[in-house]
Order: structure tokens, then C-alpha cells, then sequence
């Protein structure tokens, strides 16, 4: 038995709560709360959080199971392990919304309530380590000088770190709205002359591109930037190209020599 967890069970059911209660303390746990209602359970879970709550779907009442979990979620993402007597498609794809969840059917056994918990668990831990990550890699983005963008395959910026933004002087969201030529537009420094984009040239190459001499980057606000950079094809699995990411290094700055040559992707 691993370690000993603090378990919440919402179920309007007394007789099926004290059931569930029974089991949670047979398995080495504590039961640390009880609701009976979706609304006693979103006033009161938040201010005192268990390690996993036990959700029945159906509490008669105005909200349900997975709508009290979602609303939880929105403060803190804690481990659900959902009951029910359904086994509908339409009940199954309601819990998918709820990141990390389990699913048990009742009437459930002392070990399928143990192995719900656990696969519960290792969602949620799951989950948690892969916020970490993408956290962490947003900051070391972030804090990288060149300017990152990326791209679908119809040239739809996807990502974009604060260099990017203070480099083009774009401020907008990214929405699923904003193309490329949007917010990079480069010419030749020399002769004034726009170049062809850097991204619709990677994506007909599928290869590295790096943007020719005497680039200069055109600025929403019209200043110019020399800069270098390059463009990689984001492929998935299959070799597919389905995006492209683009990095600029402004000219002035001396950093960008180390990267020279050197694509970040």
C-alpha cells in the first residue's frame, strides 16, 4: 500500500457514501470531508483541499459532479476519480474536460476503487510535471534574446516570446487570428527592396533557410532592424511539415554571433 491519502467523497447517496467512506478507510486512506450536494462541495472544497475527491456525477441537485470538479480546477488542480451508473458516451466525454480524471462504474469493488485512485494519481502527477516543464520552458524562452515565432502550416503565429513582441512591436494575443506577414515584414538594407518571406520560403524548401545579407526587419511602428536569422520546418511524426519556427537575432546586439550558423531548431 502506498502512501496513506486524504480523500473527500461528494455523493448525494447516504447510503452510498458510507459505503465509499468504508472502502476509502479499508484501503489505508482518510476520509477527510463529505458533501452531498455539487453546491456544499464548490463552497467549502477550495478553503480545505483533499489529495483526490470521489465525485459522483449525478447529485440531484442544480450542478453536477463534473461541473463541481471544473469549477475546482479553475483554482486548483486537484485529482477526480468520477462514480457513476452511466456508462454513455455523452457521460464518458463529460469527464474528459476534467484534466487527469478516472471513471468508475457502480456498483465498483474495494480493488477497482484502488486502482481508480491510482490511475488517478499518476494522471494528475502526470499532468503536473508537464506544467513544470512548459512553465520552465516559457521562462528560458522568454529570457532568450533572439526572437522566437511560430507558425502553422498556413503561417498562423502559434507562439511568439517577449523579444519577438518588443522586436516587431507587436502586442497583440495570439488568437488563432494573426499571420506572419502580419507582424515580420524584411527587406534588403541596401536596395530598400522587400524579400520573399522567410517562412513561405521554408515551407516550399521544407529545410533550414537563413535570411541573406543586409536583412532588415521593418517594425510595426516603420523602424528598421538589421537583423539575421533563419527558419526551420516543425515536422511532426510522420516528417510532416506542419508549422515553422522562425528565430531573428538583432544585428546590434553581439550575442547573436555565437548563434551564427547555428539553427535553434
Amino acid at each position: 500500500m502506498g502512501k496513506a491519502l486524504k480523500i473527500s467523497i461528494v455523493e448525494d447517496d447516504r447510503v452510498i457514501q458510507s459505503l465509499t467512506a468504508q472502502r476509502v478507510i479499508k484501503l489505508g486512506h482518510t476520509v477527510h470531508s463529505r458533501f452531498e450536494s455539487g453546491e456544499s462541495a464548490l463552497a467549502q472544497l477550495p478553503k480545505s483541499l483533499p489529495d483526490i475527491v470521489i465525485m459522483d456525477i449525478d447529485l440531484g441537485g442544480d450542478i453536477d459532479g463534473v461541473d463541481v470538479a471544473l469549477r475546482i480546477q479553475e483554482v486548483q488542480n486537484i485529482p477526480f476519480v468520477f462514480v457513476s451508473s452511466h456508462r454513455d458516451e455523452e457521460t464518458i466525454n463529460r469527464v474528459k474536460r476534467v484534466e487527469g480524471a478516472e471513471y468508475i462504474i457502480k456498483p465498483f469493488t474495494d480493488d477497482g476503487l484502488r486502482i481508480a485512485i491510482g490511475l488517478a494519481l499518476d494522471k494528475y502527477h502526470a499532468l503536473c510535471q508537464n506544467a513544470r516543464r512548459q512553465e520552465l520552458q516559457e521562462i528560458l524562452l522568454n529570457q532568450f534574446f533572439g526572437a522566437i515565432i511560430a507558425t502553422d502550416s498556413k503561417g498562423v503565429i502559434t507562439y511568439i516570446n517577449e523579444s519577438a513582441r518588443s522586436m516587431t512591436r507587436w502586442k497583440g494575443p495570439i488568437d488563432g487570428m494573426t499571420h506572419f506577414r502580419e507582424i515580420v515584414t524584411i527587406i534588403d538594407g541596401t536596395t530598400r527592396t522587400p524579400l520573399e518571406n522567410i517562412y513561405e520560403k521554408n515551407l516550399r524548401e521544407k529545410k533550414i533557410c537563413w535570411l541573406p545579407p543586409n536583412s532588415t526587419l521593418i517594425t510595426l511602428d516603420k523602424n528598421p532592424v538589421p537583423v539575421m536569422g533563419n527558419a526551420s520546418p516543425l515536422m511532426d511524426a510522420s516528417g510532416n511539415v506542419n508549422g515553422v519556427i522562425v528565430v531573428l537575432f538583432p544585428m546590434s546586439n553581439p550575442l547573436y554571433m555565437e548563434f551564427r550558423g547555428r539553427p535553434l531548431y
